[in-house]
């Protein structure tokens, strides 16, 4: 059951009504930062102060070119720098976060014509690599990651021509960091990529023509890595994949 807490009104990036698409938070939970896409004018972050009971504080925003479009969040695990996904500035903005404010400072973004309408950015597990995907652009983007500084840095791009990334969209990486998936919406397929030692993404396999992938947008992966769920506006669908791995196949071993 769910007990309604608090309810906050978001207020205006630019004048104009809120457009949320994205709340999150770091681990520590102490700041809550929402997304506010603003169709029509400026896009921003507003973030709210979170105390021990979850009652919101006093909001602040940030306002930067790079945010344009904003659309997603993730955060490292330390909860000192996040990363934010803007499509319509083609860029994946990064700040450093005080863990004691939740105060944001910004950072070079990592701006290309590969990140044109990118709408999702992901850590790898041990935070050495971003993923991300343009749905418009019809890419999957690998970066790799300065862990010291959290710069980025691209270094492969995958696109439709080889892949069917047609509206590549929602990213899920198993918890051992070797193996990516991404949702394809408009092939309605599923494309399973290798992690190698050095951080190498190839291509493994691609999944596609089931029931309830017709226009699948979002992924997510169980903690212990055994499943993947996938989320499929086409299909008004959420459906359960058993991940097979190795000489897995499906029964967890050898099949009696």
């Amino acid at each position: 059951a769910l007990t309604l807490s608090s309810f906050v009104e978001l207020p205006t990036c630019d004048g104009a009504f809120s457009f949320p698409l994205d709340v999150a938070f770091p681990l520590d939970g102490r700041t809550v930062y929402i997304a506010d896409f603003q169709q029509d004018t400026k896009s921003c972050i507003i973030a709210f102060p979170r105390d021990e009971n979850g009652v919101l504080g006093e909001p602040t925003l940030y306002r930067d070119s790079f945010l344009e479009g904003i659309e997603s969040f993730d955060f490292s695990d330390d909860g000192k720098h996040v990363y934010v996904a803007s499509l319509t500035a083609g860029a994946i903005a990064h700040y450093e976060r005080d863990i004691d404010t939740g105060k944001l400072t910004a950072r070079t973004p990592t701006m290309s014509e590969s990140l044109s309408g990118v709408e999702f950015a992901v850590l790898s597990p041990d935070e050495k690599w971003v993923y991300a995907s343009s749905p418009p652009s019809d890419r999957f983007i690998v970066l790799s990651r300065n862990v010291e500084t959290g710069e980025l840095k691209e270094e492969q791009v995958f696109d439709s021509d080889d892949i069917p990334l047609h509206g590549a969209a929602g990213i899920a990486v198993t918890p051992d960091g070797k193996v990516i998936y991404v949702a394809s919406r408009v092939d309605e397929a599923i494309n399973i990529f290798n992690v190698d030692d050095k951080g190498h993404v190839t291509l493994a396999k691609t999944v596609q023509g089931l029931e309830g992938l017709f226009w699948v947008n979002g992924l997510k992966i169980t903690s212990d890595g055994k499943y993947l769920l996938t989320a499929a506006v086409g299909s008004s669908s959420v459906s359960s994949f058993k991940i097979v791995r190795g000489n897995d196949n499906g029964c967890g071993g050898s099949c009696p």
